[in-house]
């Protein structure tokens, strides 16, 4: 059924952008995760007028006053509109996403018929027992389990001698614990608190130690370790961003390879990681006749992991990032999925990833009109 937003839109389709900030964060708009005022010239030759707003900008007569690109000034200013025809959400944290207000504004852009795209983080328990139970995806993902006790962990490692602890509501790398079994002890690596620490530790009664404060305070998945490949002998993965566009079909946009920071596991940006080119990635790391075929099934299994969160997960997605590693022998592995892919720095993905999300914005709309036409 076609909402009263949507009905008798004309030119341009109003793209709202929902944001939110934090007490302490001073910023008018907060973390822009990705640039509104790119967004909005790239809207604006293709039919879209993009504003920006917060939950406090929504007023109870369905008007919006929010920020629009000023192109002439070059800057943001004020201005009231009618309520969006369309959503995109781009609230920076799963805690403020949580928050009363942000919930309510959503609630009434549901209630009104609004649609919103990228409705909200991703659990990761619940995906990966989507993609372990999907026939597409099932070959890739690393064994995995809910960790409900410390001895959870302990017959992890047992089985599989390495293991990432991962918090089930947790984006950036915050909160990564890797351990791993060593002859006389075990290894730590991970954020333990505001600082990254790297140690031995003796016995298992030192690990259940180190664990009991993480664990007792979130929800933790345990997955095994793969044993991955190398650049300059330290670990690299490769985010993939998958877009709509115009079409109700996944499409890779691009990839780009993280490197981990020397002494490191991670290899998020945020955590120390290094940005490297993928093909120069690959061809420092495997011989030609492995690295030819390493894009094509990297892509294969970032879309086969769209399409199963697609079918499996409520929501009306236009995005995903799906972060892959590779192991020694150059098989692709599938580690996360997120649902608010971080900016790229990568210049053409990033401008690839804002015509995609306009165009997505623009033609729901009219699908949505046209399905509601008599």
């Amino acid at each position: 059924m076609m909402s009263d937003v949507t009905r008798g839109t004309a030119q341009p389709v109003l793209l709202g952008v929902l944001t939110a900030t934090e007490p302490q964060d001073h910023r008018r708009l907060g973390a822009q995760t990705i640039s509104y005022a790119e967004l909005s010239r790239v809207g604006r030759p293709r039919g879209v007028r993009v504003v920006v707003f917060r939950p406090q900008d929504v007023a109870s007569d369905r008007r919006v006053r929010g920020y629009v690109y000023d192109g002439r000034r070059g800057r943001g200013r004020r201005g009231v509109t009618r309520w969006p025809h369309i959503v995109y959400n781009r609230v920076p944290r799963r805690s403020v996403e949580q928050r009363a207000d942000v919930q309510e504004v959503l609630r009434r852009l549901r209630q009104a018929g609004v649609p919103v795209f990228n409705p909200g983080f991703l659990n990761k328990a619940t995906i990966y027992e989507i993609l372990t139970a999907d026939p597409r995806t099932a070959q890739y993902v690393p064994p995995t389990q809910r960790v409900r006790t410390r001895d959870d962990v302990r017959r992890a490692l047992e089985a599989w001698g390495a293991v990432y602890l991962k918090p089930v509501e947790g984006s950036l790398g915050r909160g990564i614990i890797y351990l791993a079994r060593r002859q006389g002890g075990y290894i730590c690596h991970g954020f333990l608190g505001h600082r990254y620490r790297r140690g031995r530790l003796s016995r298992w009664s030192d690990v259940a130690r180190t664990l009991a404060y993480p664990l007792s305070r979130k929800e933790y998945v345990v997955q095994a370790a793969v044993r991955r490949s190398r650049l300059w002998g330290r670990p690299f993965d490769i985010r993939c961003l998958l877009q709509k566009g115009g079409s109700d079909r996944w499409r890779v946009v691009g990839m780009a390879a993280r490197v981990a920071a020397p002494g490191r596991v991670l290899t998020h940006v945020p955590r120390g990681g290094e940005r490297v080119n993928l093909g120069v990635a690959l061809s420092r790391t495997f011989p030609p006749e492995v690295r030819r075929r390493i894009p094509r099934e990297l892509a294969a299994a970032a879309l086969a992991a769209a399409s199963a969160i697609d079918d499996h997960h409520q929501g009306l997605f236009a995005e995903l990032s799906v972060d892959l590693t590779l192991d020694q022998q150059g098989r692709p592995w599938i580690l996360e999925c997120n649902a608010k892919p971080s900016r790229f720095d990568e210049r053409s993905i990033r401008r690839r990833h804002l015509r995609n999300v306009v165009d997505f914005a623009r033609e729901t709309v009219r699908r949505l009109e046209n399905d509601g036409r008599p």
